[in-house]
């Protein structure tokens, strides 16, 4: 989840690749990637939202701020099922 990709950037454990599924709730985004950022400027950023939700606004919100590195995943998925439509992963 967000908190847990938030803890691990602010670990100091360097990351190439930062990808979000509909879960960029509270600062969680921002945190993760200014920290990410600070040990690897070049991070990239993956936000996959769903269209219509309040994620999605807030992914736009936080890409018009950042951009560099940012890429924003528009998707019809519903949050369930986002892990086994992105990553094959299901229970």
């Amino acid at each position: 989840g967000g908190r847990a990709l938030q803890n691990i950037c602010e670990s100091g454990f360097r990351v190439d690749k930062i990808i979000f599924l509909d879960a960029n709730y509270g600062d969680w985004v921002e945190k993760c990637y200014k920290a990410a950022q600070l040990l690897n400027p070049n991070v990239k950023m993956r936000l996959i939202v769903k269209r219509g939700k309040g994620t999605h606004d807030r992914a736009m919100r936080f890409f018009k701020k950042y951009k560099k590195g940012v890429k924003i995943i528009t998707t019809h998925i519903n949050h369930g099922n986002m892990n086994t439509a992105f990553f094959g992963y299901s229970e």
